[in-house]
């Protein structure tokens, strides 16, 4: 637990990086009172605010003004929220943002230099928040049913779907030649991959969670394949004999 004198306190991520850790109200007296000139990211938990605080306290706008250059950006808040305040963040490199009801303001996109985002937003608004060419991108609690809802220029080379209950089909997921990596977890509705790997470039897919997935058929046609695990389908899961050896199949 983190006790706070004015509603700011900071720690080390990782040991190295100054992390601002909000915990209550933000004001112009936190920053008189301490040098933080050296923080690197902000740390903004719901649950760890104080009782009654509002997203409206938090004073994103200030925390923008104060921190144009934030390396790291953790936001996991369950109300209505808006990170619109804090402005264009070009240096930010880790992005976290857990906001189901994020209300966004800005059409372009915030972070735009970001390597690796992990993001519970509606979806309309991940275009708005990170950039066009990203390395890792975790999407949790996704609402869509097909990949096909994602930015269709979006270029991601590793990319990881967490308990997408809604997703039935892989469909879209030709939208995006860069990636080498796809994991697929928690996702009971998915029936079928689709036709979209023979253009692919993917060299490893997981699939957990996928009871209702009773084939694989069509990731024979992904031609740089080299790992494919499926673990917790269909009982009656079929494995096309072409890239049998490559699949590693756990009930």
């Amino acid at each position: 637990m983190y006790e706070f004198t004015h509603g700011i306190d900071h720690i080390g991520k990782n040991g190295v990086a100054p992390i601002l850790i909000v915990g209550k109200e933000v004001c112009e007296q936190d920053f008189i009172e301490r040098d933080l000139s050296a923080i690197q990211g902000i740390f903004i938990r719901h649950r760890g605010l104080d009782k009654g605080v509002k997203w409206q306290d938090l004073n994103i706008e200030l925390l923008g003004k104060r921190f144009p250059n934030l390396r790291y950006l953790y936001i996991e808040f369950g109300d209505l929220c808006d990170v619109s305040g804090l402005g264009s963040q070009p240096a930010v490199e880790d992005l976290t943002l857990i906001c189901p009801k994020l209300k966004q303001r800005v059409d372009r996109p915030q972070f735009q230099n970001a390597r690796q985002a992990e993001m519970q937003i509606p979806t309309q608004y991940l275009e708005h928040l990170v950039p066009l060419k990203i390395e890792k991108l975790k999407l949790f609690r996704p609402k869509f049913s097909t990949l096909g809802e994602l930015p269709p220029r979006l270029l991601v080379a590793e990319l990881r779907v967490v308990y997408a209950r809604n997703l039935e089909t892989l469909n879209g997921l030709e939208n995006f030649p860069d990636l080498a990596y796809v994991n697929f977890f928690g996702c009971p509705n998915l029936v079928e991959l689709g036709n979209v790997f023979a253009k692919s470039q993917i060299r490893e897919i997981w699939l957990t969670g996928v009871r209702k997935l009773q084939s694989i058929e069509g990731l024979e046609k992904a031609k740089v394949l080299e790992k494919a695990t499926v673990i917790e389908a269909s009982k009656e899961l079929v494995i096309p004999e072409a890239i049998r050896a490559l699949v590693k199949d756990r009930a």
